[in-house]
């Protein structure tokens, strides 16, 4: 189905196919994770999709996605692993490998933006786990809205709303 056309309205019906279905999801997941091309990027939207529909689903696999992440190649396949990320709680166990991983791109203005924003999403989620990182993301974020385009400059203010406040309220309780 996939290869035949690749359209939203495919997209889609695949997607409604997997719908709910464990075993279904999990077999779409191989071919996410382990597709010879064309397959796993045209596997990213319906996975972005259906992962959306049901949470539970991308709950049970977030730490395969955290893991994989660096050896996604195309850009669909990493948009689609950032935004499953991004909406899912993550495994603590994973935290410093997407550490190692999110902030080189959240800073590489040749990674495409969707992915940059969802690394950021990412990001900023850790920091409520991790407050430490609070600072260094927001000083990371206002340097890369300097020279970043719309989506960048929006996600960025978005963000730094939220981390601003929470920033001050750290230093208001450990004051240097």
């Amino acid at each position: 189905m996939l290869l035949e056309v690749h359209s939203r309205e495919r997209t889609d019906e695949v997607a409604a196919w997997i719908g709910g279905d464990a075993d279904r999801f999990a077999a779409a997941w191989d071919v996410f994770c382990n597709g010879t091309p064309p397959f796993p990027q045209r596997m990213a939207w319906v996975m972005d999709i259906v992962t959306q529909e049901h949470p539970s689903h991308a709950a049970r696999y977030v730490a395969s996605v955290a893991a994989r992440l660096r050896y996604f190649q195309h850009p669909a396949e990493l948009r689609a692993a950032t935004k499953i990320l991004a909406r899912t709680p993550l495994p603590i166990e994973s935290i410093g490998d997407l550490l190692l991983i999110l902030f080189p791109w959240l800073e590489n203005p040749l990674v495409p933006a969707a992915i940059r924003c969802n690394a950021m999403d990412i990001l900023y989620k850790i920091s409520q786990v991790e407050p430490d990182l609070k600072r260094e993301l927001a000083l990371v974020i206002e340097t890369q809205m300097r020279d970043g385009g719309p989506a960048i400059i929006s996600r960025g203010k978005k963000l730094l709303g939220r981390l601003m406040p929470e920033l001050k309220a750290m230093d208001a309780v450990n004051p240097e």
